[in-house]
């Protein structure tokens, strides 16, 4: 038996979930976006566990049975509360060595799962893709020397992250491995900018609004098509400001040609991200007559 994907997505009412013995899959984003939900147990019978399944909720711990074998992009990214991770002893696949609170894939030294109180081994030589996304409570961290690689999206959307040590050791950063095309680091640059434009420093401002104008266009047109609808239903919850109000605002008082063409251009592809969400959000489309 499998727990499909999205099955529990959004279920706000779930505050704790004990998982059948019988059960062999959690389906990814199976329980993406339960805010409620704190505890869950995960049986021995479970072998795999899909793209965030369990994204975006309030879990506060989560062990990982000797059984998986298979844990697709990180199933915990933006779990604020999450401070304790642990993989059963025995499982052929994935350790927690050291009481690191992180999962590492044995046989690579791979630290595929992070979060705030992840200690990094000094035996991990690669943090994989997405190990830290949207771990908003990861305020710093210190990288071992035994460290060669970080990942694509690594640290994305942690924007409390204001110490992190890189050894020299490190020879490859991926591309956006702390988030420069990530929607939460283009969300910094628009606090940024609102602090430009409260100055008067309108250029800066500018700069600041048209870039992450630029990274939200750049990710949607890249990423979103392989969103889930509960990821994309959250997207939308997050950033519809910026498409619908706050770029329209700033281009109605900073009307250079670049703010213009940035609100133009976003008002498009907000309605597009519309048109790809429920009925229920198509509906306000309709009845706006444009």
């Amino acid at each position: 038996p499998t727990i499909g994907e999205d099955a529990f997505a959004g279920c706000n009412s779930l505050t704790s979930v004990t998982i059948g013995n019988s059960v062999t899959t959690i389906g990814g984003w199976a329980f993406l976006g339960c805010e409620a939900l704190t505890s869950i147990t995960i049986p021995n019978s479970v072998t795999s566990i899909g793209t965030q399944a369990f994204s975006y909720s309030n879990l506060e711990s989560l062990v990982i049975p000797k059984s998986v074998t298979t844990i697709e992009s990180n199933p915990v990214g933006g779990c604020p509360n999450l401070s304790s991770i642990v993989v059963e002893s025995g499982n052929p696949k994935y350790d927690s060595r050291n009481n690191c609170n992180a999962i590492v894939e044995t046989e690579t030294n791979t630290l595929v799962v992070g979060c705030k109180s992840t200690v990094i081994p000094n035996t991990v030589t690669y943090i994989g893709s997405s190990a830290f996304i949207y771990c908003t409570e990861l305020t710093s961290l210190e990288i071992p020397s035994s460290v060669i690689d970080i990942g694509s999206y690594a640290f994305a959307g942690c924007y409390n992250l204001v110490s992190v040590t890189i050894p020299n050791s490190v020879t490859t950063i991926d591309n956006n491995a702390f988030g420069a095309e990530h929607p939460e680091y283009g969300r910094g640059l628009y606090n940024v900018g609102v602090c430009y434009y409260e100055l008067n420093d309108f250029s800066k401002a500018t700069d600041c609004f048209t870039s992450y104008a630029k990274v939200l266009s750049s990710y949607v047109t890249s990423s979103f098509s392989f969103l889930s609808e509960s990821q994309r239903e959250l997207f939308w919850k997050r950033y519809s400001g910026f498409f619908t109000d706050d770029l329209y605002f700033y281009s109605s008082v900073l009307t250079t040609p670049e703010m213009c063409r940035s609100a133009y251009d976003c008002a498009l592809l907000g309605k597009g991200l519309l048109l790809n969400a429920e009925t229920e959000i198509r509906k306000l489309i309709l009845e706006s007559g444009d």
